[in-house]
């Protein structure tokens, strides 16, 4: 009974939150028809003042800075600004008037990003106004039913952040066959080697001195010191082809890797967002 209470509370406060009256902010003032160098210059001077105040956080004095500045000169992008500056006080309504303001004077080529950040104000907009209503209950709630039951902090609702985009594959068909060919290089000049290693072993057990004291390899013996060459040869040849597979697949993995990185990189663009001021005149 209590918890069914609580949901329709919290329905009907956001009916209230969502149909009542907005506080809209002040429009903007009407500027001069046609502004003297003056106050061209003026303009320019408090506009950059309103710029040093939003670097400090002063968005309510940066906002005045703005007006004063449109209001002298009718540059557009004090308009602009003015909604940067209501988004970063996360007054939603002031940002999407001032967003409407500017957009009678952008170019067509920026109506389509303009359209998408109003938007996108409006998302966020909805979303304030219901956490204020589910918060406005909960405190009614609280203050009626404080020994009825103990509220129990509801869980957080995942926020939709789109579709990931897919990690590329690290082992790669290249890597693959590279670390193949590594292992196989290796192997057959391990092998190799070992077979060289006995050839050589068994020669030299042959040989002897003859009479003059000279070292004498019978033929056999001499085969086989050829043999053992051969496969020595054989199995450098082969540690080669392994040591190049192994630095190409070590080529590959790293590159597959970095190029992994910056495809999931998030990449911001400042340049007509909150993160700086970028509109001047």
């Amino acid at each position: 009974m209590v918890m069914r209470n609580l949901v329709a509370s919290i329905v009907a406060s956001a009916v209230l939150v969502s149909s009542g009256p907005a506080i809209a902010a002040p429009p903007p003032p009407d500027p001069k028809v046609e502004p003297s160098a003056a106050d061209i210059e003026e303009a320019r001077r408090i506009f950059a003042n309103g710029e040093d105040l939003y670097n400090e956080g002063r968005y309510s004095a940066a906002i005045q800075s703005f007006r004063q500045a449109f209001a002298l000169s009718g540059e557009p992008s004090c308009l602009y600004n003015i909604s940067l500056m209501y988004e970063q006080l996360e007054e939603y309504e002031g940002a999407i008037e001032y967003r409407e303001y500017f957009r009678a004077y952008a170019k067509d080529a920026d109506l389509g990003q303009l359209e998408q950040e109003i938007r996108e104000l409006e998302d966020k907009l909805e979303e304030q106004e219901k956490e204020a209503a589910i918060a406005a209950v909960i405190d009614e709630d609280d203050d009626d039913d404080d020994d009825d039951y103990d509220y129990e902090e509801p869980d957080p609702i995942p926020i939709d952040t789109g579709p990931q985009l897919p990690r590329p594959p690290i082992f790669t068909r290249g890597a693959i066959v590279a670390t193949v060919f590594a292992g196989i290089g290796f192997g057959v000049g391990t092998g190799l080697g070992v077979v060289s290693l006995r050839r050589k072993d068994e020669a030299e057990s042959a040989c002897g001195l003859d009479p003059d004291g000279d070292r004498f390899c019978p033929g056999p013996a001499m085969e086989s010191l050829d043999d053992g060459k051969r496969f020595a040869l054989g199995a450098d040849i082969a540690f080669g082809v392994g040591a190049v597979s192994a630095l190409a697949a070590v080529i590959i993995i790293s590159v597959n890797a970095a190029r992994g990185r910056k495809k999931n990189r998030l990449v911001v663009n400042p340049a007509r967002r909150g993160a700086a001021l970028t509109l001047r005149f």
